[in-house]
C-alpha cells in the first residue's frame, strides 16, 4: 500500500485503488476526474484562492449544537450555504451573502429544534454547486 501525502493542497488529486485477494489476482481503477485536496485550516488568513467552488467538512461533525463550515471561493461572489434533511427538504439557510475569492467560514446555530439524524449542507455560488454530509445529534 502506497500513500501520497499532499503538503499544501492540490486540484489535480485522484484517487488509485489496488486490490489483491488470496490467490495473487488483482486489480485496480483511477478516479475518473480530478479534484481538490486542501486543508482550510492552513490557508485561514492566507491569500490562497483555489480554482474551484470547494467545500470542506463541516466541523464539529456530529453537530451538537455549533458548527462551522469552510469554504473556498474562485471569484468574488454572492453565496448561499443551505442545510437539508436526507429527503431534500430545505430546514434551514445559513449563510446568504456575498464573500471575495479566497478561503472563509461560517458558524452556525443548529438551534436544538433539528432531529438527530444525517444532513446534507450544499454551498451555491451561481451554477456551482458542492455539498458536504453532517450528522446532527441532540
Amino acid at each position: 500500500m502506497s500513500l501520497m501525502v499532499v503538503r499544501y493542497g492540490t486540484s489535480e488529486a485522484r484517487v488509485k485503488v489496488v486490490a489483491h485477494d488470496g490467490s495473487g489476482n488483482s486489480g485496480e481503477d483511477v478516479s475518473d476526474g480530478d479534484f481538490e485536496l486542501y486543508d482550510p485550516m492552513a490557508v485561514a488568513g492566507k491569500t490562497a484562492v483555489p480554482e474551484r467552488v470547494v467545500i470542506a467538512a463541516v466541523k464539529p461533525n456530529p453537530i451538537t449544537g455549533h458548527g462551522t463550515v469552510h469554504f473556498g471561493l474562485p471569484a468574488d461572489g454572492s453565496i448561499k450555504i443551505t442545510l437539508y434533511d436526507v429527503s431534500g427538504r430545505r430546514v434551514a439557510t445559513i449563510c446568504d451573502a456575498s464573500y471575495a475569492a479566497g478561503y472563509h467560514s461560517v458558524s452556525f446555530d443548529t438551534g436544538g429544534h433539528l432531529q438527530s439524524g444525517i444532513y446534507l449542507v450544499t454551498l451555491r455560488q451561481g451554477s456551482e454547486v458542492r455539498t458536504q454530509k453532517v450528522v446532527i445529534s441532540r
